[in-house]
């Protein structure tokens, strides 16, 4: 892994110094984030020891869920934030709520959502461009987490969908320009 990283790092340093060009030190980070995102999906449903890794996305994942739904009077009553082994997979976490209705439904179920605009916010505003090894691998792994945690699982888009009449004026609205 560390030889890995150093790798990185020297190809970014490398392009950094021959163009002169830091924003390409940041079109870098990000594609390096997509590259881990893609990979760290083909691993996940079968690696617990993934699962512990991104454990702060999921908390922070499931929290969101929590969030909305005491906000939109989902009333949750159940959540769990370990993830659990299962004979279909791992179960990362989740939240069950009692009043998903047509009016909370999109809401709750995208509420992770949130998570991505926190990541974006994250990597433009508190990115310092140089730093030693161990500050990229934290920010790196800050990032990834809030993009992990922020991608609503299938099971989210379920209880989202349950709004499709809200979700569907949303879409016309959002094209109409007053």
């Amino acid at each position: 892994m560390e030889k890995l990283i150093n790798y990185i790092n020297y190809i970014e340093n490398l392009i950094c110094k021959t163009y002169n060009a830091y924003p390409l030190k940041s079109i870098f980070f990000i594609t390096t984030i997509i590259i881990l995102i893609f990979l760290s999906k083909k691993i996940s449903k079968i690696s617990y020891s993934y699962a512990l890794l991104t454990l702060p996305a999921t908390i922070m994942h499931e929290l969101s869920h929590l969030t909305l739904s005491v906000i939109t009077l989902g009333k949750p009553v159940k959540i769990n934030l370990i993830p659990k082994k299962t004979k279909n997979g791992i179960i990362y976490g989740y939240v069950e709520s009692s009043n998903i209705n047509i009016w909370n439904a999109a809401l709750i179920g995208l509420a992770p959502l949130i998570l991505l605009i926190l990541g974006v916010i994250f990597l433009f505003k508190y990115l310092i461009p140089e730093k030693n090894i161990f500050f990229i691998i934290l920010d790196f792994y800050i990032v990834l987490m809030f993009i992990e945690g922020g991608i609503p699982s299938k099971e989210d888009l379920k209880i989202a969908i349950k709004s499709w009449p809200l979700l569907f004026i949303g879409i016309i609205l959002s094209f109409i320009k007053f």
